[in-house]
């Protein structure tokens, strides 16, 4: 009769399995890489806002041009030209308000019209120092 080698104590209680260190380094990995792209996850997302921002007040400033032209109203009037008078002129996605317009996507603040020879602007962070924060037309 033949015996069976001894097992060491470590051999037969193997598991396969991950420790606790090697789980805790990968959420610590984790958590360093989260750390870096957060802040260009929301730095994209400030940029594209303003992007569609200064694309409504693009739209608007067609559409001014448009109805200006139509009505045969002066570029020296200083009158405001006004929403209620150029909304038929922009596709409605169905956020605007009937009297101030689309609102802006940033913070949702309202565009002003204003008159034919003055580009629009949006009331968002007209007294920011940050070149993305005042969404003007170039």
């Amino acid at each position: 009769m033949q015996t069976q080698p001894k097992l060491k104590p470590r051999q037969q209680r193997r598991q396969s399995g991950f420790t606790l260190v090697e789980i805790m380094i990968v959420v610590l990995i984790i958590g360093v890489l989260l750390n870096i792209a957060a802040p260009a996850f929301i730095g994209a997302r400030d940029k594209s806002q303003a992007r569609a921002c200064v694309k409504n007040l693009t739209n608007i400033m067609t559409a001014k041009e448009i109805y200006v032209m139509e009505n045969r109203i002066p570029a020296s009037n200083v009158a405001d030209v006004g929403w209620p008078n150029i909304k038929g002129y922009i596709r409605s996605t169905g956020t605007a308000s009937p009297t101030l317009g689309p609102p802006c996507p940033t913070n949702g603040q309202y565009y002003t019209v204003g008159a034919p020879a003055v580009p629009p602007a949006c009331t968002y962070g007209t007294s920011s120092a940050n070149p993305l924060a005042a969404h003007q037309l170039q």
